[in-house]
């Protein structure tokens, strides 16, 4: 607990500390950074799967899945673009794809606000096409 175990720090002179709230509600639900943390998980989740790694539900990057495998960037981006359809998956076809509703339990556990999108029946994952997310160029999901 941070707030409880605090230690005084002296700043340098002429340094000022300051703390600031624009008062504007902060709501991430619905921010593209937390779809892209779901997606990332969906898609490293899908590829452990295929990849039939054993514990593949506990698999939460492809970072994860490039040192399992011991394949390339460029093989694994490969093996991405092979794998997944260009259309935009739901929570009910990701939950297909990984083998029932049951296999989006670790997500829902470890992603606060992973509850919400995947309850959500209009909610898109990988609508900018799921290949191009996870292109080497591209790697905010390793």
């Amino acid at each position: 607990d941070y707030a409880s175990s605090g230690e005084n720090v002296q700043l340098p002179s002429g340094v000022q500390w300051i703390v600031a709230n624009c008062l504007r509600p902060h709501a991430l639900i619905h921010s593209e950074y937390n779809t892209r943390v779901v997606e990332c998980r969906l898609a490293a989740l899908a590829l452990a799967k295929n990849f039939n790694l054993p514990n593949w539900s506990t698999i939460k990057t492809l970072a994860e899945i490039e040192q399992k495998t011991h394949l390339s960037l460029d093989t694994l981006a490969q093996k991405v673009r092979d794998f997944f359809s260009p259309e935009p998956y739901t929570a009910q076809t990701a939950a297909a794809l990984l083998g029932g509703p049951d296999a989006l339990d670790s997500l829902r556990t470890d992603v606060p606000w992973a509850s919400a999108m995947l309850n959500d029946p209009k909610k898109q994952f990988f609508s900018n096409n799921a290949p191009s997310t996870f292109l080497p160029n591209k790697i905010a999901c390793f």
